[in-house]
């Protein structure tokens, strides 16, 4: 089912900035916004307009949940496409716009024709099978996409130009986000912790997290804080979510 959403101001320069530097043959452009500002509309309505013009197009990301997104958007945008990712019921190499698992590409060694290439996440887009893949389009446009877009390695790769029409504070400001509330744990040691490509080694920090102390300090703080209101806790994986539940 189509569904037209009506762009946010913020929303509308992104797009009209973006086309503007690919009017200019600038390539390489990322797209900067903070979390909740819809990034995915946005590089959505750019693939929509690829596909109508006859183009073909590309959205690359990483794990189930964000294909299975990624593509329910695509279909509410009216966007016909295919899914490249193992055993997925969208599966249709023939489509113009594609949703590449960068996992399942990298291990088949698939790269299917583009004139242009969106990164969602584009922050995780420095490991090998991602590198692997976007030198396949060494000659194409793209279109990173990313709320935390500043990593160790950079992502000069993909990105060369940068639009960032709104940030954090601008988003509160003007009533399209809530002023968070946030609690973390007061007793953590990280000096143990090791980084990679920006960002805290898995198994250290579940390692970190791994005492009572913590867990019922999360107890204390959402008994003092939360007055019985829904609430999000943030876990390092799904053994330290169930841990947590538990």
């Amino acid at each position: 089912m189509t569904e037209k959403l009506e762009l946010r101001p913020y929303q509308a320069t992104a797009l009209s900035d973006i086309r503007s530097l690919y009017a200019q043959n600038k390539k390489k452009v990322l797209l900067w916004l903070p979390t909740g500002a819809g990034k995915t509309l946005i590089f959505c309505r750019i693939l929509k307009s690829v596909f109508e013009k006859g183009k073909k197009g590309i959205l690359v990301l990483r794990g189930v949940e964000l294909v299975n997104q990624a593509s329910q958007r695509l279909m509410k945008e009216g966007v016909p496409h295919g899914v490249m990712q193992a055993n997925h019921p969208g599966f249709n190499p023939f489509a113009a716009i594609q949703i590449v698992s960068v996992d399942t590409a990298y291990r088949r060694r698939i790269a299917p024709e583009a004139d242009i290439v969106v990164v969602d996440e584009a922050h995780l887009a420095s490991s090998e099978s991602f590198r692997w893949f976007l030198s396949q389009y060494e000659k194409g446009f793209y279109l990173a996409v990313s709320a935390t877009p500043t990593i160790k390695s950079g992502l000069r790769h993909i990105a060369d130009h940068v639009v960032h029409p709104v940030g954090f504070r601008d988003l509160v400001e003007q009533g399209y986000l809530c002023p968070p509330r946030y609690f973390a744990p007061s007793c953590i040691d990280l000096s143990g912790v090791g980084i990679r490509d920006g960002e805290y080694v898995n198994e250290d920090l579940e390692s970190a997290y791994d005492s009572t102390n913590i867990y019922a300090d999360i107890v204390k703080n959402y008994i003092q804080h939360g007055e019985n209101r829904p609430a999000v806790c943030f876990a390092i994986n799904r053994k330290h979510s169930r841990q947590i539940r538990d």
